[in-house]
């Protein structure tokens, strides 16, 4: 047996998330002042619902959401891969190759990823939500082979395996839970996580004459490939979508809310011939106070 798959003891979490966040959570408007979600139980969950958010209208532009779990060897492990520092260095090569492939097969991929100790033999490895965007007519997919564990091209580093997820809360919550393990991290997301989908959501509130819903602390938005259910997780995508459009709410400090006010008056104008009636965040974009 190797010396890296020897069974240690389970992974406890760092500590006990608390139920009243240290760090200046505001329950009304859900917005909190950190990223401590190993220890903030409100921070976690805030978390957790903006990142199901932004998955969910990266998967309505996306051609294929993968699971992928990526795994090291024994022979990387000798060879120094498995700390924090080298996944992430490892997670950016796997990333620019798999865009550098991307480039000739006509998509692009962005991720969500976070890196974890195993519970049994506590073997490092890395889980990602992958979501594959199509940018040509002539696209092709990447080369791999779901549901098999294999030695794939874009990870050299051991072992790689594809699949697609079940549920879009249970992928995002599997994947941000291990950050709350001993031993876990979560990496930066990949920048622009599912922008072209808010854009097209809110043009496509203003072609149908629907208002961009708001409040004093956000943007109300509703995926339309989020849906609830009584007693299961959110369906991702698929044929069963029964059950209520979920609502989430976008911060006014997000970047993204500019160019989607621009979005919405474009689709109201194109389809009525006028701006939006009684929009002061469109002059607010236009520098028109």
């Amino acid at each position: 047996m190797s010396k890296y798959s020897k069974p240690v003891p389970s992974q406890k979490p760092r500590m006990a998330r608390t139920t009243k966040c240290p760090c200046r959570y505001d329950p009304d408007s859900g917005i909190s002042r950190c990223r401590n979600i190993a220890i903030c139980d409100a921070c976690y969950k805030h978390y957790v619902q903006y990142w199901t958010m932004r998955l969910g209208f990266e998967a309505l532009t996306s051609e294929i959401v993968w699971f992928v779990t990526l795994t090291y060897s024994d022979e990387a492990l000798a060879a120094g891969w498995g700390g924090v520092h080298q996944s992430a260095k490892a997670l950016k090569n796997y990333m620019l190759s798999l865009n550098r492939d991307g480039k000739k097969k006509c998509f692009h991929a962005k991720r969500l990823a976070a890196f974890e100790l195993g519970d049994q033999t506590g073997r490092p490895h890395m889980h990602l939500i992958l979501c594959l965007t199509k940018t040509g007519e002539k696209w092709m997919r990447p080369n791999v082979m779901p549901g098999q564990r294999l030695h794939q091209s874009y990870w050299p580093h051991g072992f790689s395996e594809y699949e697609a997820p079940r549920t879009k809360g249970g992928a995002i919550e599997y994947t941000l839970g291990y950050a709350c393990k001993q031993g876990g991290h979560l990496f930066k997301p990949s920048p622009g996580l599912g922008k072209r989908g808010l854009i097209n959501y809110a043009a496509m509130l203003g072609r149908n004459g629907f208002p961009l819903a708001k409040d004093q602390f956000g943007v109300v938005v509703r995926p339309p490939n989020l849906r609830s259910k009584s007693n299961t997780s959110d369906r991702f995508v698929g044929t069963e979508t029964l059950g209520k459009q979920r609502e989430f709410l976008l911060p006014l400090s997000s970047y993204y809310v500019p160019a989607m006010i621009e979005a919405h008056a474009e689709g109201w104008r194109e389809h009525f011939g006028v701006d939006p009636p009684d929009n002061p965040w469109l002059k607010r974009v236009r520098g028109d106070y």
